[in-house]
């Protein structure tokens, strides 16, 4: 399959790719590298003994989503891109919205442009309530006490929202 990794060269992105190179998918990392390096890339390419394909850009930018789409063609998209610490959501929270909503929001407009509707995306522990006892589980209250957990929260629902309009789109 072709997968798409937004957010391919952090932690778990980069993980993540090593595992679907080394069980056969081709990959394209997308990934703007302000959370992680572009050595990471290096490290994939040895670890899973296979040649990566990348692009540096903005899960903001309609050209650079445009761009990936039209060249990959991807058939799934794994999506671990956006900010990611709790104290810099509560310094400067606009980032946070910006990046991780928003983004997400023009990703999900170039999925749907380009039919490509599955996704697997990376939220947080952040969006449960503080009364939440591990292991958490789908189930449980959520409640988060900070922007950066908020926008994990809000781009659940609105997964849950695009996917029932996508059922809703392809119903017969």
């Amino acid at each position: 399959m072709r997968i798409l990794v937004t957010g391919g060269a952090g932690y778990i992105g980069s993980h993540t790719s090593i595992e679907l190179l080394k069980n056969g998918h081709d990959i394209f990392v997308f990934d703007d590298f302000s959370n992680s390096m572009v050595r990471s890339i290096a490290c994939i390419k040895k670890i899973a003994k296979k040649d990566v394909l990348y692009f540096k850009g903005d899960i903001r930018s309609t050209s650079d989503l445009e761009t990936i789409f039209s060249i990959f063609k991807p058939e799934i998209v794994m999506h671990f891109a956006g900010l990611k610490s709790v104290e810099e959501s509560l310094r400067a929270p606009i980032p946070y919205y910006e990046v991780n909503i928003s983004g997400t929001v023009n990703l999900l407009n170039h999925m749907k442009k380009w039919d490509c509707t599955k996704l697997v995306y990376s939220s947080s522990a952040c969006i449960y309530s503080a009364k939440a006892k591990p292991p958490y589980n789908e189930k449980q209250a959520l409640s988060s006490s900070n922007p950066y957990g908020r926008t994990k929260q809000f781009v659940e629902q609105i997964l849950r929202d695009w996917t029932v309009s996508n059922k809703k789109n392809t119903a017969v």
